[in-house]
Order: C-alpha cells, then structure tokens, then sequence
C-alpha cells in the first residue's frame, strides 16, 4: 500500500552549470547538518582511472536493478578487484569484462570481481548487473545512501560501483536510461523542463551528467505534488509528498524572496530554476544536488523551517559556487571560502533583511557555533590548513566577511560586490580559472578607495588578533561615584578595537579605540568590561575586567551564562526553577560536584547546592537576613514568605560569584538590583544594589517610604478616601480608581514629590476591593508595598435606570428605583460632583443625540458599574405611507410598496400581534418595497417605522387574497390555483352567446356572502363593499344599487340556479378570461 503522506519537497529549480559543495550547520541546537560532497573525489594514483558509465537503471517502490557499464582505463595489470556501493542491501548477479563473463560474488555491499586473464593496461568495459530490495523495519531513521518506499527514492553517493583502488578521470560522464514509476517526478537539472511540472508518462527518462566530481551524480524523485511560482528570469517549485504538514506557502515565499533580494543585492538577478527537495529515510540531514539540494521533510514546516539555510543554498547556486563567483579550484583555502564564507555571509545578510531581530539572531547563532569550536590556536582564513576546518570557513569566516561590511559600510560594500561579481562572474572565466581572495581584496580598494592592508593582516592573515590592555578606574567625588574607562592598544598595527561597559543597572554601552590610548568618564557605575574583536562582532571572553562582586543579577546574566547548580533530591519545584534559569538565560546545570566557578557566575538553588558551596566559601556581609516567616530589612522584620535571590562574593576569591536563589514559580521580570525579595502573595518587594562588596548605596540610609496605613489590610467606610504622606524622596503611588474626569475605572498614578503631600483619591470599589500601592525606584533600591482596600459592602447592585430613549423637547428625565449617591458624564463631558437623589433631570439640551453616564455609589463604600444611556432631544415622529392599490396574498407571498422617513427601521405584523418577516429593499429616500411569506391567510398587515431615537409611526393596509379558477364548458370539475379540485352541481354552459355557471360556486370561490331571496327569485352577492343583484328571468341587475342591462338572464337548468358568470365575477372585482380553442374559462380574484 502506498503511503499517503506529505511531509513537501520545496523544488525551486536553479539550473547550475556545476555541482556546489555546501556544509553549513544551521541550527546547531537541533543538529541540522546538510552533507556536502566528499572533497578531493580523485584520488592521486590508483590501478585504474573511471571515465564514466552507461547503463540502466530501474527503480519501483521497493526495489532498484541496475545495470551498468563502466569505461574504465588499466594502469597496471591485475587478476582481481574489489568495488562497493553503499548499502548491503545491492547484491551482484552478473558482471562481465569486455562483453566476457567473469566471476562476481557479493558480502554486505562488496562487489568481488575475478579475471580469467589479468585485465592488461589501457581501455575496457566492466559491466555490473546488480539488484536488491529494500527492507527496512523503520525507513524514516535509517540513514542510508540508497533508498526507495512507496512515496520517495535516492540515490546519493556510490550508487555506482566504486572502488578503493581506482581514481577518477577530470570529468565523469553518466549516460543513463532511468526508469521509476511512471506517477514520480525525477528531480536535477538534467531533467527538461516539460517533466518539472507534470511527471512523464511512461517514467522513462534519458539522462547525460557530466561532472568533475563523480559524486556530484546523484538521482531524486517520489510520488510529489508541485507548487509553483514564477520569477522575473525563473520558476521557484515547491514539490510535497502527499500528506504531512509542510508549510508550503512559507517555503515558496521564503525561496522565492531569497533569490530575489541576492539578485538586487549583488545586482546579479536569478536567470535559472533551482531546487530545495524534501527527502525520507534520514534524519537531521540534508544533501547538495546537481542544481539544488535536499532536507528532511520535518525541516520544512512551520516550526522547524530555517530561512538562513535555504539563503545559505540559494547564495550557493546562482551567487557563490554555482553560477556567479566560481572560485579558483587550484588556489586553497580561496576555493571554499569565496563560496562557504560568502554563502553564510550572505544567509545572515538576509535574514537581517526580513527583520533587525532575525538578523541579529543568525548573527549571535554564528557567533555561538565558533566560539563553540574555537582553539587557542588555530589557522589564520587565508591558511590552507584552515580549509577542512567548517567553523573557520563557514562561521569565521562569515563573521570576517561581515565585519568587512561594517569597515567599509553598507552602501560602499555592497557596491563594491556588485563590481566583483560583475568582473568575475563564471561566464567570463575559462573553465578552471576563477577569482581568489587577492582579487576580492583588489577590487573592494579598487571600489572604496580604502587600503585594506592592515584589515587583511588582522582578519585574514593573523590569528591572533588585536593585543588590548583595559581597566576599570573608580573615584568619589563629593560623595558621588564616578567611574572611569581606560584602555590601550598594544599591538603595532593600530586598528579600531570595540568594548563593551556593564553597568549596575544591567545596561551597556559600547566603546571604540582607534588610537593607542583614551580614558572614557562614564555616566553610569560600572560593573564589567568586555573586548571584543572583528568590528566589535565577536566578544571575547578569555580578556576581561572581573568587578562583578558588585554587580547586579541582570549585569551577570548578559556578562556570561551562569552555570545554574540544583539537587533533584530537594523537590520538584527547585527543579522546576533550575530549568527555568537555563530556558531564560542559558547557561548549563549540574545536579552534583558544586563547586563552584571562577570563570562565570554560580546560581545556588535550593539547600543542597547552598549549604556544600557557602560552607566553603566566605561570605561578605548579608543585607538581608531570610528567615521561614519573615525577612529582616534595614532593621525592619517584613513578616511573610519570600522568594529571595541575592548575590553574594567570596571573599577570599573576589572574582567568584554566586546567586543565591530561594525563590519558587515564575523569576522575576527585573534582575536589574544585587537582591530581589518578593513576598509571595506580591503584597511587598524589595531590591536593592550594592556601591561595595557589602555595603549599600549610600541613598539606603534614608527612610524613603512612609506608608498612609501600616497594616496590610485596611477596611475604608466609603470609596473616596483623603490622607496625608510625608516622604524624604520622591515615589509612586498607584492604585485602581475611577477617573471622573474621563469617567472610566482605570489604574491611576501620581509621582509623590518630597515633603508633605495630601492625596485625595477616588478608589475602585466595585465588588468591595480594591489595591493601594506605593513604591520607590531607582538603580540603588527599589521597595513596593501594597495594601489591600476592602469596603464594608461587598458590591452595589445596579438600580433599575427608566430613561426614555427621545424627548420632543429640549427637557430630558430619567428616574431610579433607590435613593442613591450619583455622578454622571454627558456627551463625554467630566463627570458631574457627587449628587444624592432618585432621578436625574437636564433641562435646556440642545437637539440631537445625547450619550449619558451614570455611576452610583451604595451605602458601605462599594461602586456600581458604569451605566450607558443613548436619547435623542427635539425629536419628531417619523411618517409611513403605504403606495395605492390592491395588497394581493398570492401563494403566500404579499408585496407591498410605501415610503418611510430616510433610516427608519420597518416591521410588520397582523392585527392580532403575529410578527411578519419580511424582505425589504428601502432606497436613500426612504421608498420601500416588503416581500412577506406567510402560510396563513392575511387579511390586514400594521406596518410600523421606527426611527433611531425610538419614535415610530404606524400605517394600516387591507390583503387580498388571490384567487384562480379554471372551468371547462360541459365539465362538473373546476380546478384552483392553490391545487383544489371542485365538483360542480351543473357544468358550465353557453346559453345565447353567454356562459352559465352554478350560482353558489362563482360566489364561493371569490369569498363573497350569497343570499338567495326567494321572494323575488333574486340573488344578492356581496364581496368588501360590492353588492350584486340579480333575478332569474330578468335582464336587469344592479351593482351598488346601479341598473345594469344583462345579455341574458339567469335561469334555473335541472334544479339549479345559473348565473352568467362574466357579468356577476367583473361585478364583484375578478377577471375573467375564455380561451376558445378549449372552451375554458379562467377567473382571476382580484382582477390585477
């Protein structure tokens, strides 16, 4: 069974002359690596030398058979050979040797080939004929070169025979007849261009690739769906497996961009497709392709999708190594770093261009990947010792790369790019030749005019960098700290060297020296120094100035990632706190050896790691001193759980720090102070910085917070509350009020001067509650304490609000069920003062819509919700007319037309109530027409229009039934519109030019009162306000009371009275209609 899954393949076609080579760990964190071609693919000398194969090859979605024929040329003599290809699951079956069978066996993927005669020097033609299923139990870990399910296949390296003992010719020439299953796209730029978007039919395909690099031969496909979109000079091909969840919108998008902003960046647009294709059967790989590349499936979804590394590939194949700048073959390390260093340059140049976080992002990963792997001593870029080193080429390198942007500037750089890939682009170069880093160097000087001498001798040809001496120097004056920068360059070659200050307050800024020495007066105190080098892209974290014994807990985070030390033994919640510490910050943990280090800061969690590392080690003093219940604070027990942190020093190691943290749950949002205590029901904090290893701010010695109340909970008799603060500082007072003045609850502030100060508030009562808080901030300290405001009632139910929503006068009242303390806001003015009283009146409003707002105030000290009351003044009823003429219920449906004032809102119901639906369609001008479906008979509808402020006019109109009924001289059945068959007592008949029809069955039907008077032998109809008269015999009828002459007279035919139908159903309002042909007779009620 095939399985129906899509994990996608994005295929963007990029049709490349050459195979590239690629290496670059995107994301290191989840191992991401893409596998680049083996390098050095000849070896020097060997018993033979490939120069291609010819062959056929046959693939379904379990199986492969191969056939081919290698041309192959002797260098020495030999009677035996071994070859491989990489999987065991390929055994030989057949092998000959210039069209003569010879002996082959197989044993795990070894090909062991015997000659009868020892193959003698010079050119032959070893043909191999090879087969195998595969079966693996679990295809989507195994790791393998080979492989083919029901959905995907590949083929990657040593498909082909290939042997330890032979090399390979300059170029290597495959002509193949591939088969696969014939619903399967094959995949590579060998592949024309009519196959991209729809597979061929029969699956056959013909194929040449020639390559100085045998293993650049690879073969792709599956059972994939294509998604497709068109550049300017290309076509970007997204290819799925059917199933999964690729995110195939952003993977287009993002190929799509990619190629778009390299082609205006280095002013080189994308003139071929290229491809990015989904593979199974691997895991946390990728593989370079003739013309494009592959990945894991998983790779290439929402939450895993990297961009850099689709711009890492896409810089690849049309810009560096593909087509563009093909770098000279024979000069290393030139070759891979104008292609690798270039292309991870070129990743983080574009993801700085989707956003400044992105871009800082791939930046900071780059850096983390080198510092990862850098050595004490390692090889300068320009050393071919550093050629095979990925993190030298690949993260080094970019780094350098961009660090030479930011020497030369952006615009300056980019220009002068755009220059080298003009003067060097691979259509001006012979095959073999290509640019080199000299040349790169020639043409940026060329472009900017800058000698970039002394930036090549430190980046590219040294590895050691910049020689810095720097320190920190501290002064008082006048009680004030003042810190000071110094620094120095030792080296010879004066170069700009960046630092970087930490200050107390967790902040940083940098620092540029571009001459030998310079002092720095710094605005804030300082607590740490860092170097760094490469245009200030690198930090360098072995030279540094270690103050940190007073730094705060933030200045020690961003300093170095803390190794966070816990024991799993003290409980789940302290684990909890550890993983908490590394997912925010970095940073390792250790469960066991806390010892402690002198190279970054330590986080003590929990008792365990607490009580081995502070045994050990001499604690400065302890400004807070934590004990079960409570916290001592400037002489002050603060009773209450607290999560603490607090950072301590060694005393007899200065340098080494530790962060004590016996908090639990969520960390603080600021670390930016030496101590942080939180009571844990957040009624207090406090923070404090230190000037000295123990020793406080000298601004700590003053009594700064003078509270209004001094319990923690506080019962108010009514929400306005007056009270007087004396305070020694300025502070905030915070708490949740109502705001009058715009008439809203919101949280409100004010800053608290020093000296004394009366504040009067008004607080948010609602449900009886409320908070006052009132705070201290600054780098040196920070305190909060909150009380809890609680009214003797608990809420304060909404009184019942009559208000009209219109007056027709400038006057407007609205009244209340309570006798209640009240405020109120019109049309959005400040809050009225507090009024008592059950009703609200405005006199002398202007006309026009008003919005009202009112709050009430219960006895308790408990507000209400804030009411919203919309009216209109000066108001004036709307005016309805329904259109003249008859209002007809035909098949349930009545339509009538009328006019409404402009926005009036129509409804529709019968004398009785029954609301109506209806569909209206109402012109600007207020005309309307009303379609109602009604089942049941209607005999009036009340048609009401109500304006915006609630005025409303009604208009009255009489319904119609409609009625239709069909007869056919000499037939007793009459049939109606609404499906009734009727039986007729006398059929209808022509009597002296006229038709007859049973007296009491024209009368029924069109709903009219029949008397028969038999006095007179007369009839009397009567329909609405219509009478008919008629006697049998006579000629004379009346209508209304007017005399009428009839054709012919009523009469009486076997017992029954007929009357001339025409006269009596015009009479009384219908229409009647003969049609000869059928002598039928249709009657219309009402006549339309």
């Amino acid at each position: 069974m095939r399985r129906r899954v899509i994990s996608i393949v994005l295929v963007l076609y990029l049709l490349v002359p050459q195979f590239i080579t690629t290496a670059v760990q995107s994301r290191s964190d989840e191992g991401l690596w893409i596998e680049g071609i083996q390098q050095n693919p000849r070896p020097t000398n060997g018993v033979a030398t490939i120069k291609g194969f010819t062959g056929k090859i046959t693939v379904t979605e379990s199986s492969y058979e191969f056939d081919l024929v290698c041309d192959l040329v002797c260098e020495i003599p030999v009677d035996k050979m071994q070859w491989y290809v990489a999987t065991s699951e390929l055994a030989i079956k057949r092998a000959t040797l210039d069209d003569r069978e010879i002996k082959s066996r197989s044993d795990k993927g070894n090909f062991f080939l015997e000659f009868p005669q020892k193959m003698q020097t010079g050119a032959h033609k070893l043909r191999f004929i090879y087969d195998g299923t595969m079966n693996y139990a679990s295809p989507e870990g195994i790791r393998t070169q080979i492989f083919t399910n029901g959905y995907h296949f590949h083929c990657y390296n040593a498909w082909y025979p290939m042997s330890d003992s032979i090399s390979t010719d300059k170029q290597v020439t495959f002509n193949l007849d591939v088969k696969i299953p014939s619903h399967w796209f094959l995949l590579g730029s060998f592949v024309p261009k009519e196959y991209r978007d729809k597979p061929k039919s029969d699956g056959k395909y013909k194929i040449e690739i020639k390559t100085e690099n045998i293993y650049a031969a690879k073969l792709v496909g599956g059972d994939y769906i294509v998604f497709k979109e068109d550049g300017e000079k290309y076509a970007v091909r997204v290819y799925g497996f059917r199933g999964g969840n690729t995110s195939f919108k952003t993977i287009l998008k993002t190929a799509k961009s990619t190629a778009d902003f390299f082609g205006q960046y280095y002013n080189k647009p994308c003139e071929n497709d290229y491809f990015v294709a989904a593979q199974t059967g691997r895991r946390g790989n990728g593989q370079g392709l003739d013309g494009g590349w592959v990945i894991d499936s998983p790779y290439l979804n929402e939450e895993s999708f990297a961009p850099d590394f689709l711009a890492h590939e896409c810089a690849h194949l049309s810009w560096f190594g593909g087509n563009g700048i093909i770098p000279n073959p024979k000069v290393h390390p030139d070759q891979r770093v104008l292609s690798e260093s270039f292309a991870e340059f070129s990743a983080i140049l574009y993801c700085n261009s989707l956003s400044p976080e992105q871009g800082q992002a791939k930046l900071k990963s780059v850096r983390e990947i080198y510092f990862k792997n850098k050595k004490d001593y390692e090889p300068p870029l320009s050393s071919t010792a550093c050629e095979w080193v990925d993190y030298i080429v690949y993260q080094k390198g970019a780094l350098v790369v961009w660090a030479l942007k930011g020497k030369l500037g952006d615009d300056m750089f980019k220009s002068a790019m755009q220059e080298f890939m003009k003067k060097y682009d691979s259509s001006k170069q012979a095959p073999g030749e290509g640019p080199t880093l000299k040349d790169l160097k020639a043409t940026l000087e060329e472009v900017s005019g800058v000698d970039l001498t002394d930036f090549w001798s430190v980046f590219f040809n040294s590895p050691k960098l910049v020689s810095t001496s720097f320190g920190l120097l501290r002064g008082n004056k006048d009680g004030k700290i003042i810190d000071t920068l110094s620094l120095k360059n030792n080296d010879s070659t004066e170069y700009p060297t960046n630092f970087r200050v930490y200050y107390v307050d967790g902040e940083s800024q940098s620092f540029v020296l571009t001459g030998k020495t310079k002092l720095y007066q710094l605005p804030k105190i300082a607590t740490g120094i860092v170097f760094t080098d490469y245009n200030g892209i690198i930090p360098m974290n072995d030279d540094r100035v270690h103050s940190m014994s007073t730094a705060n807990i933030i200045s020690l985070l961003k300093w170095q990632r803390p190794l966070v030390c816990y024991d799993p033994g003290d409980g789940e919640d302290v684990m909890k706190r550890a993983e908490a510490w590394v997912q925010k910050y970095g940073g390792e943990s250790i469960t066991s050896n806390f010892s402690g280090s002198t190279e970054r800061p330590v986080i003590l969690i929990g008792p365990t790691p607490q009580m081995k590392v502070l045994g050990s080690a001499k604690l400065g003093n302890r400004m807070v001193k934590v004990q079960n219940d409570s916290i001592v604070w400037r002489g002050k027990q603060i009773m209450g759980e607290f999560d603490g942190i607090q950072v301590f020093y060694d005393e007899a190691e200065p340098a080494k720090t530790y962060i004590l943290d016996n908090g639990l749950g969520n960390l603080p949002e600021n670390l930016a102070f030496t101590g942080i205590f939180t009571r844990r029901d957040k009624g207090c904090m406090l923070s404090f910085n230190l000037e000295k290893p123990g020793i406080p701010m000298a601004t700590l010695g003053e009594n700064i917070l003078d509270p209004p109340w001094m319990q923690g909970t506080v019962e108010l008799d009514s929400f306005k509350q007056t009270f007087t603060i004396n305070s020694k500082r300025e502070y905030r007072a915070a708490w949740k009020g109502f705001d009058r003045e715009n008439f809203t609850f919101r949280e409100m502030t004010q800053t608290i001067k020093p000296g004394q100060n009366n504040i009067n508030i008004e607080l948010d009562t609602r449900g009886g509650k409320c908070a006052f808080e009132i705070e201290h901030s600054s780098i040196f300290c920070y305190e909060k304490w909150c009380f809890g405001l609680q009214t003797a009632s608990s809420e304060c139910p909404l009184p019942e609000l009559q208000a009209p929503k219109s007056s027709q006068n400038s006057d407007w009242k609205a009244s209340f069920n309570q006798n209640l303390d009240y405020s109120y806001s019109l049309d959005g003015a400040k809050g009225s003062n507090w009024i008592q009283g059950r009703e609200l009146i405005l006199s002398g409003l202007q006309k026009g819509k008003h919005e009202l707002k009112i709050i009430f105030a219960c006895k308790g000290g408990a507000l209400s919700e804030i009411q919203t009351a919309n009216f209109a003044t000066g108001a004036v009823p709307p005016k309805v007319t329904i259109n003249s003429g008859a209002v007809v219920q035909k098949k349930g449906e009545v339509v009538l037309s009328g006019k409404a004032d402009p926005g009036a809102r129509l409804s529709f119901k019968t004398p009785q109530g029954k609301e109506l639906v209806a569909d209206i369609s109402q012109k600007d001008d207020g005309a309307f027409t009303a379609t109602i479906k009604e089942t049941e008979t209607l005999t009036e509808i009340i048609i009401t229009a109500t304006d915006e402020n609630g005025l409303s006019a009604t208009a009255r109109v009489t319904v119609t039934k409609y009625v239709m009924v069909t007869m056919q001289i000499g037939s007793k059945t009459a049939t109606s519109d609404d499906g009734a068959t009727y039986t007729l007592d006398v059929p209808p008949m022509i009597l002296a030019g006229s038709t007859f029809v049973p007296m009491r069955f024209i009368g029924e039907r069109l709903s009219a009162e029949i008397t028969w008077v038999a006095s007179e032998k007369k009839v009397i109809y009567k329909l609405g306000k219509t009478i008919v008269e008629i006697w049998i015999g006579k000629k004379e009828a009346k209508v209304n009371g007017a005399e009428y002459k009839l054709a012919s007279p009523p009469v009486i035919v076997s017992g029954k009275t007929l009357v001339p139908l025409r006269f009596v159903a015009e009479a009384l309002g219908a229409k009647v209609t003969w049609q000869g042909e059928t002598k039928t007779i249709i009657i219309e009620y009402p006549n339309l």
